[in-house]
């Protein structure tokens, strides 16, 4: 764990020496109470990860609105990409940013479960290079490696 744990403080330590505003931007979103550090620490670990360019731009969340019984606010916070053209074996990523889990509504039912609403949130989102059921399975294997790895992944609901 130790050789792990070292591992992620060089990828972060590079990614600050990238940007070294990176640091200042962090700690700008956590004291306006929008996100936390881990979480933004994760998915800039994530995205070094996958080989993403990481964004130069400021970090800052916004508000996407849409109506849907999952999400009692009517928005949920998005942050800008903050790692956009990476790839994982052969599949090109075309951003990683965070947000805040809405919640998880369960139509058959009728019901929706607020228990994770709030919690800070890792999005992948891929380019369409994925041709076959076989290569996807193949693909979210590599993904699930590579997050367990990285130590950002939480458990259970992790991909959905």
């Amino acid at each position: 764990m130790k050789k792990i744990n070292g591992l992620l403080s060089s990828l972060l330590l590079t990614a600050l020496s990238l940007n070294l505003s990176f640091a200042e931007k962090i700690r700008e979103v956590t004291i306006e109470g929008i996100s936390n550090k881990k979480a933004l620490e994760n998915a800039l670990m994530i995205a070094l990860m996958l080989n993403c360019e990481i964004d130069q731009d400021v970090i800052y969340f916004m508000r996407k609105h849409y109506d849907y019984p999952d999400l009692s606010s009517g928005y949920q916070r998005t942050s800008v990409p903050i790692g956009i053209k990476g790839e994982l074996n052969g599949i090109r990523i075309r951003e990683i940013h965070a947000e805040e889990d809405p919640g998880q509504y369960k139509p058959d039912r009728g019901i929706v479960n607020f228990n994770r609403s709030g919690i800070p949130l890792v999005e992948i989102v891929t380019e369409p290079d994925i041709k076959s059921p076989e290569e996807a399975r193949n693909f979210l294997k590599e993904l699930i490696r590579v997050l367990q790895y990285s130590g950002g992944a939480r458990g259970e609901g992790t991909m959905r």
